[in-house]
């Protein structure tokens, strides 16, 4: 994750909670002020601000309505107990491929990373358990090297769901961004619901926020 490097300079800067984010505009003089200087990081963060922002309010009974895929949650996953923040999770298995001779994780309680274009990461023995197919290589600058990463082949399954994702080995698992668009999504300051997002559908509400 690395962007917890931030917190104090959120705190110094008054940004607590995520309405404290939505109700902040991410420039760059923020971010400089924030001392985060990583261009990857700096994206990232503007990144997950911009689909807090974008994002409306909904009444319970709205959200409620519509049926969920999976529904997510705000706490802390086994491997980051003790953390002074809860965050969005959300529960999932990590497959070799589809169909019935898949080798598949067992439950996982990935961390919504929406800052993150990385598909997904899993720690490096869950890529080895499941024998993930190499695809490629990308030089990943963290807050003090920069490296060559491996990416693999995965199939992710939310709920009754399953598709395709890049897999990157790292300390935390983790969905990003580019899981998240594959739905349309309704957080409160208790739940996240995950809901299909069928581009046929008129009626299908975008994404929405609560107020915490």
């Amino acid at each position: 994750m690395e962007l917890e490097a931030y917190t104090s300079e959120f705190k110094r800067e008054g940004i607590h909670t995520v309405k404290d984010l939505r109700a902040h505009e991410i420039s760059d003089d923020l971010l400089d002020a924030l001392e985060v200087m990583i261009p990857g990081h700096r994206k990232r963060i503007k990144t997950a601000v911009s689909f807090l922002q974008s994002s409306i309010s909904a009444p319970d009974d709205v959200s409620q309505s519509v049926s969920a895929v999976v529904i997510g949650y705000w706490g802390q996953p086994e491997d980051m107990q003790g953390n002074n923040y809860d965050f969005l999770c959300v529960p999932g298995f990590l497959k070799s491929s589809t169909g019935e001779d898949a080798q598949s994780s067992g439950l996982i309680q990935f961390i919504v990373d929406s800052g993150s274009e990385v598909g997904v990461t899993v720690t490096s023995e869950v890529v080895k358990d499941l024998q993930l197919e190499y695809l490629h290589s990308v030089e990943s600058r963290g807050v003090h090297a920069t490296r060559d990463r491996p990416v693999y082949r995965g199939v992710l399954k939310l709920g009754s769901e399953e598709f395709d994702v890049e897999v990157m080995p790292d300390r935390f698992c983790t969905v990003g961004a580019v899981v998240m668009r594959k739905f349309k999504h309704f957080i409160n300051g208790h739940f996240h619901r995950w809901l299909k997002d069928d581009p046929q559908a008129p009626d299908n509400p975008p994404s929405q926020v609560e107020d915490c």
